[in-house]
């Protein structure tokens, strides 16, 4: 596993996020964000760089309190929206229409286009239900959590599944080594 200095974002994973939290300080100051976070707000990000994520999980924590108000739904539905934007664009290739278990299935692919470190690993569970485990990631914020289960879940409703719920089986912000959560559809 890398070191936690050498970890790395895609630009892609976080410029919609950097864009909320710039409108929210036009309106509202967030005071205590570090050189290096603030200079995600100047830099002309580009989707396909590479970034130092540190500063990364610093915006995502600083959106979680600022924009969402620690609400762990509201960065469920944040991921929900950021998964179904992406997987209807630029990641539609994941997406088997009609198969909900194919598409969820999928997104493990997906974890090295947007991060350098950690291993998703996803597995059947039965015909409508895939258990995911992203281990190398034990600093995880309770937002990012939340986030990254949003998105497989995107991965079932935009491939049709209409009732999609699941659970967090084990949580890094609980004490855990890994995320572990199911999607059911």
């Amino acid at each position: 596993m890398p070191r936690i200095d050498d970890r790395r974002a895609k630009g892609v994973s976080f410029i919609e996020l950097v864009k909320l939290l710039k409108a929210h300080r036009r309106k509202t100051p967030v005071l205590g964000i570090s050189e290096p976070a603030e200079r995600l707000f100047v830099e002309h990000l580009l989707p396909t760089a590479w970034y130092p994520f540190v500063p990364v999980a610093e915006i995502i924590r600083v959106s979680y309190r600022n924009l969402l108000r620690g609400r762990e739904e509201a960065a469920l539905q944040m991921g929900i929206a950021g998964g179904t934007y992406a997987l209807t664009t630029y990641h539609k290739t994941f997406v088997k229409p009609g198969d909900p278990r194919a598409s969820t299935l999928a997104m493990r692919h997906t974890w090295p286009l947007y991060f350098d470190f950690g291993e998703l690993r996803a597995n059947d569970e039965g015909e409508r239900g895939i258990r995911f485990v992203l281990e190398g990631y034990e600093d995880m914020s309770v937002a990012h959590g939340h986030m990254i289960v949003g998105w497989h879940r995107a991965a079932a409703m935009v491939s049709g599944a209409e009732n999609v719920c699941g659970e967090i089986l084990e949580a890094p912000w609980h004490g855990a080594r890994q995320l572990v959560h199911r999607v059911i559809f």
